[in-house]
């Protein structure tokens, strides 16, 4: 990741865009504590991908702790959807990094899976990785 465009950055997280795996990610520094900074963070997570020609986003959620149910719903029903309306037709594709031993982590990442993919109309691919070599290894299988 030596080519790196940073669109958002604060104490919480970070959102950045690596041009050699052509991947937008969302990288959570620490807990976020409410659903407002949720939706900071996130909308300017939405404003960097409709920017940018990518399919791909990572969101790094080794960090963040419990996501709130409300936070979760923003993702699969406004975020996930507006991506996919960007897309216009191309795959789009999330990688979730986590620990393996973060069980609220990986409830939490699981709960937005789920709604995700429960949504017909926002047909995408969502993909949970705790091995950061595989995650990079599957982001250049897209290319």
């Amino acid at each position: 990741m030596d080519k790196q465009e940073i669109f958002f950055e604060s104490a919480v997280a970070k959102v950045f865009y690596d041009s050699d795996l052509d991947t937008l990610f969302l990288e959570y520094l620490k807990n976020v504590k409410n659903h407002a900074e949720f939706l900071v963070i996130n909308e300017a997570l939405l404003k960097a991908f409709t920017s940018l020609n990518t399919n791909k986003l990572v969101a790094d959620i080794r960090k963040i702790g419990i996501i709130a149910l409300e936070s979760q719903d923003y993702v699969a029903n406004v975020m996930f959807p507006a991506m996919i309306k960007h897309l216009n037709g191309t795959p789009f594709y999330h990688m979730q990094y986590l620990d393996e031993k973060d069980v609220f982590a990986k409830i939490s990442g699981g709960g937005v899976k789920s709604k995700a993919e429960k949504n017909k109309d926002n047909p995408m691919v969502v993909e949970q990785f705790s091995d950061w070599d595989k995650m990079v290894a599957r982001l250049k299988e897209l290319q």
